[in-house]
């Protein structure tokens, strides 16, 4: 067995559904309930030729399967439900494909900008899906969509001011982490063991990324950026964009 990349254990049932997890997998010579460091797909399905009657448990058969999750598994679609509990910065849409229109995709939204969320999506009929943010749900990120380290400073960056204290940024609630998120698709996190401090990333090209640094009593605030996208700026707009929109919360319960 060698290591692949994503996390899955899937179920099924006469009302199709699957989840995708971190369980503990196999390891050569090993039994089915012995931890191991490689994830792993496993099918619950009914016997096909068992019809219970009414009241009476279903017994289910255990199918394994070795894979990513993010590709789902169009052998055994359409799916009703499909449940996430590895965190997701981008919909893997055969997710959605392998959904039944009105079947539910509920998952954690971790885009590592402050609160993590939890997403409920309804497949439509013309294949995109539509839903709400509930509250708050977080797991360890699925292996295809962790985040590549970030770049140290070459010295090459420009530094500037700004009046926006960046605790505004860092500390605001949830809605304003979703809009940011959602709007910008950065990360960013804060460092307080040496006094505040807040760090703005590129997902994608992690060169590309801020520091500014808050001092108590100061107007003015030290921004540091590296690479060719003002990316403080762009948190910044999509947080008085938020503002501007009346402050929206997550969507409570869907």
């Amino acid at each position: 067995m060698y290591p692949v990349t994503g996390c899955s254990l899937w179920a099924k049932s006469t009302a199709s559904s699957f989840t995708i997890a971190s369980p503990r997998p196999l390891t050569p010579g090993s039994s089915p309930a012995a931890p191991a460091p490689h994830p792993t797909h496993g099918f619950l399905e009914p016997p096909r030729s068992q019809t219970p009657e009414i009241g009476q448990p279903v017994v289910r058969q255990a199918h394994l399967v070795i894979g990513d999750g993010a590709d789902g598994c169009p052998g055994r679609a359409l799916f009703d439900r499909v449940h996430v509990t590895c965190g997701i910065r981008r919909v893997p849409y055969t997710w959605v494909e392998q959904t039944r229109p009105g079947g539910i995709i509920v998952l954690p939204w971790c885009p590592e900008f402050g609160t993590d969320h939890a997403l409920r999506l309804t497949v439509m009929p013309d294949g995109t899906a539509h839903g709400r943010f509930p509250g708050f749900a977080s797991y360890m990120p699925i292996r295809s969509q962790r985040m590549p380290a970030w770049h140290a400073d070459d010295r090459t960056g420009h530094r500037s001011t700004t009046r926006i204290d960046p605790r505004t940024i860092g500390d605001a609630p949830a809605g304003a982490d979703l809009a940011r998120a959602a709007i910008s698709g950065l990360r960013a996190f804060a460092e307080d063991d040496y006094g505040y401090r807040l760090w703005v990333v590129d997902t994608e090209t992690p060169s590309r990324w801020a520091a500014v640094t808050y001092q108590t009593g100061a107007d003015e605030f030290e921004v540091y950026q590296l690479g060719d996208r003002a990316v403080w700026d762009e948190v910044t707009d999509a947080y008085f964009r938020w503002v501007a929109w009346g402050e929206p919360a997550e969507s409570g319960s869907a």
